[in-house]
């Protein structure tokens, strides 16, 4: 386990993240809460194993708006990437190929979509920009 965690902490697991524009505005738990979770995002953004993109709405329609879903893969090449998916009654897990490929498709295709990581940073702090300025309105 010790080791383990002194690998983690050498050579961390990549985390990749495409978020809708609708998940940085949301306000769940108020605005407060909403610019804490938006300034989490930034200092996250900022670890050279996190790669987070935002979809902006002025970008339109994309492959995912039925739904997230999360693609992982594993260093070791006898474990198959998995794709996972919930709905509101069930979870679902995929691993056939071409079911699997589909969503490595709309994966590209959705950073072909969102911004760069460097926009996106720009992006969530012009938010948080627009909701402390509500604050300030608002008081």
């Amino acid at each position: 386990m010790e080791r383990q965690q002194i690998l983690n902490r050498i050579h961390p697991p990549r985390y990749a993240a495409i978020l809708d524009e609708g998940a940085l505005r949301r306000w769940i738990g108020g605005r407060d809460v909403l610019l804490e979770q938006l300034q989490h995002l930034c200092n996250m953004a900022t670890r050279h194993n996190v790669d987070l993109r935002v979809l902006p709405f002025a970008n339109g329609e994309h492959q995912a708006s039925n739904g997230s879903f999360t693609i992982l893969d594993f260093p070791d090449p006898l474990d198959t990437p998995v794709a996972f998916t919930e709905t509101v009654t069930a979870s679902l897990f995929v691993e056939e190929p071409t079911e699997l490929a589909t969503y490595n498709d709309v994966w590209a295709n959705l950073q072909g979509a969102a911004l760069t990581a460097a926009k996106s940073v720009e992006f969530i702090q012009q938010v948080m920009r627009e909701l402390s300025s509500e604050r300030q309105s608002d008081e």
